[in-house]
């Protein structure tokens, strides 16, 4: 969805710039419409990373007999809160990690874009 809004938001002076320069279909996608939605896309990845991470904890914690859900799930029933706790934090850590990661990727993909500070 936020690949298709940041298609959209393509400003048409630029889009008619690009004709009157005689600008194709491939060259107006390449060098106008992609650079345009570049920032919405790295938007989605960022977010679909995020949920991507959830859904693994959680899929450890229903499906399979290994893993950091596992682990937590297995902590509960033997009342082991150090290890709840240890993996909850492990959990945090990992995420922050991936989040901090994609925001970097995000400001050194993003340099030319108006807005971001590297």
């Amino acid at each position: 969805m936020n690949t298709i809004a940041g298609v959209r938001q393509v400003g048409g002076i630029y889009l008619r710039a690009a004709r009157n320069l005689g600008a194709g279909g491939s060259t107006m996608f390449l060098r106008v419409i992609l650079p345009a939605a570049v920032p919405y896309i790295l938007s989605s990845v960022r977010i679909g990373i995020g949920t991507a991470f959830i859904v693994v904890i959680v899929s450890e914690m229903i499906a399979v007999n290994n893993g950091l859900g596992f682990r937590i799930l297995e902590a509960r029933e033997y009342f082991w809160s150090d290890k709840i706790m240890a993996g909850m934090i492990t959990i945090g850590m990992l995420g922050l990690a991936i989040d901090v990661g994609m925001n970097r990727l995000n400001i050194h993909l993003l340099r030319w874009h108006r807005g971001l500070e590297s």
